[in-house]
C-alpha cells in the first residue's frame, strides 16, 4: 500500500500532476478520529498534513481557501465549525493541571469524529458538556465564550442547523484557529493594540 501511493504521489512532484483526491479524503477521515492515536503529537502530525493536502486540492481546482492563516472573513460553514472546535478544545484544556494534559482527552475530542458527520447536534454536545471548564476558567472564559459567539454570528442559521456532515476545509478552520489561540502572548497583545 505504502509503495503505490509513493507510486501515485512521485508524479505529482516531479510533473506537477494533480493531487490525488482519494488519498486526501483518506487523510481527512483519518484527521477525523484522533481517539485513534495514543499521542496527541501523532494526530496534530495528521491533522497538518491533512490541511496541506487540502490546500494543494484547493488551490489545484481553484476552490476555496488555500491559505494556512486564520482568516476570520471566512463564512463557511466548514470552516467555522472546525474554528468552534478549537476553541471548545482550547478552553477545556486550559483547566487541566500538567498530570493531567499528556492523559485527559477534551470533549471536543472524544465527540470530533461524531461532530465531523453531524456537527449541529453533536455541538449542542460538546458545548453542554464544556459548562463546568468555563466555570473552573472564572474570568478567561470571557475571552473564549466572546470569541465562540464572534464564530457563532457568522453562520447562516441554516448552515448552522444543517445536519450534513463537514467538508474537509472543517480542518483548515481547526487548526488555524488553534495556531491563532498558541500563539505566543506578546504576539497577541501586539495584534490587540494594533486593533485598537
Amino acid at each position: 500500500l505504502l509503495t503505490d501511493t509513493v507510486m501515485r504521489l512521485v508524479p505529482c512532484i516531479t510533473e506537477g500532476r494533480r493531487f490525488p483526491q482519494d488519498i486526501m479524503k483518506s487523510l481527512v477521515i483519518k484527521a477525523s478520529n484522533p481517539l485513534a492515536y495514543e499521542k496527541d503529537y501523532n494526530h496534530r502530525m495528521v491533522v497538518e498534513t491533512a490541511c496541506g493536502m487540502i490546500r494543494k486540492c484547493n488551490f489545484e481546482n481553484k476552490k476555496g481557501v488555500t491559505g494556512m492563516a486564520l482568516d476570520e472573513n471566512i463564512t463557511d460553514r466548514s470552516y467555522l465549525f472546525g474554528r468552534l472546535l478549537a476553541v471548545a478544545d482550547k478552553a477545556e484544556n486550559d483547566t487541566y493541571d500538567k498530570e493531567e494534559k499528556g492523559k485527559r482527552i477534551t470533549n471536543a475530542r472524544r465527540y470530533w469524529n461524531k461532530f465531523s458527520l453531524n456537527p449541529s447536534s453533536t455541538w449542542k454536545t460538546i458545548e453542554q458538556r464544556l459548562n463546568p471548564y468555563m466555570t473552573k476558567l472564572g474570568e478567561s472564559s470571557k475571552f473564549y465564550n466572546k470569541l465562540m459567539q464572534e464564530i457563532m454570528d457568522k453562520f447562516e442559521p441554516a448552515d448552522f442547523a444543517c445536519s450534513k456532515k463537514l467538508e474537509p476545509l472543517y480542518l483548515l478552520g481547526y487548526h488555524c484557529q488553534m495556531s491563532k489561540l498558541y500563539e505566543p502572548k506578546k504576539d497577541k497583545q501586539t495584534h490587540q493594540e494594533n486593533e485598537d
